[in-house]
């Protein structure tokens, strides 16, 4: 008998855990990987027309008595 385990079926049990962490791994890098990897199309917009800048009212100076 393998290891000190008295389950005759532990070594089979133990290689379908492995099989299964594998998979779920390798099913994470995939999705990861799928993720960078997304492109996406460049979407262009036209800029809005710019408005002409209305005339700025100058401030009259106050004349100070000194």
């Amino acid at each position: 008998m393998e290891g000190t385990s008295l389950d005759p079926e532990r070594k089979a049990k133990e290689d379908l855990a492995k099989s299964v962490a594998l998979q779920a791994e390798l099913l994470a890098q995939r999705q990861a990987e799928r993720l960078r990897s997304k492109k996406y199309a460049l979407v262009r917009t036209p800029s809005p027309e710019k408005e002409e800048p209305k005339e700025k009212k100058k401030k009259k100076k106050k004349s100070r008595d000194l």
